[in-house]
């Protein structure tokens, strides 16, 4: 057995490039087989890394739209949080419905900011709820309405009613109840 080793070494000593190759293809050989085992697990890592690729070039065409957006969305809130109420300044909170008295060209008989309701503890701003009585024509009732629902200030109108004063007059008297968002 000595003799037949001695000359697989002689063998071996004599041709050092056939054995190098031969131990390489080996080598790549199992290296073959281990990743042909693995082909479907890559497969998968292949698709879910090419997937995130058309997502991110997705997002980069509409980069530029997101960004407008997100601006658009910045300076309205900030708008938002620049008209809030301030709950404990009650002259310059009616003052706001005095103002649009003018506006409309109503009478504003009656303004009263009514007792806000307990803060939810998840809510950003508390809401602040107005009493308010006017007396003018329809169109000067619902030119003051309009004002307030689509004014700077954020307004839930929570009830209004309209009701005739005499019989001979035209006037009109509305009871109108607001909500209107304010800094916590």
């Amino acid at each position: 057995m000595n003799t037949e080793l001695a000359r697989l070494l002689t063998w071996l000593r004599r041709y050092p490039f056939c054995v190098t190759c031969a131990l390489v293809s080996l080598i790549l050989a199992g290296t073959c087989w281990v990743l042909w085992q693995r082909v479907g697990e890559l497969r998968e890592v292949v698709s879910s890394r090419a997937q995130e690729g058309e997502n991110m070039l997705a997002t980069r065409v509409s980069g530029i739209t997101l960004r407008s957006d997100l601006a658009y969305v910045r300076e309205y809130t900030k708008v938002i949080e620049d008209n809030l109420l301030v709950a404990d300044n009650p002259v310059e909170n009616k003052g706001y419905f005095y103002r649009l008295e003018k506006q409309a060209r109503v009478s504003l008989t009656d303004v009263q900011q009514l007792p806000a309701p307990p803060a939810d503890t998840d809510s950003l701003y508390r809401r602040i709820p107005f009493a308010l009585k006017l007396t003018g024509g329809y169109d000067q009732l619902a030119a003051f309405l309009r004002a307030v629902e689509t004014g700077p200030r954020l307004s839930n109108v929570t009830s209004f009613s309209f009701r005739r004063n005499a019989p001979p007059s035209l006037l009109l008297t509305l009871d109108l109840t607001v909500e209107q968002l304010a800094k916590p």
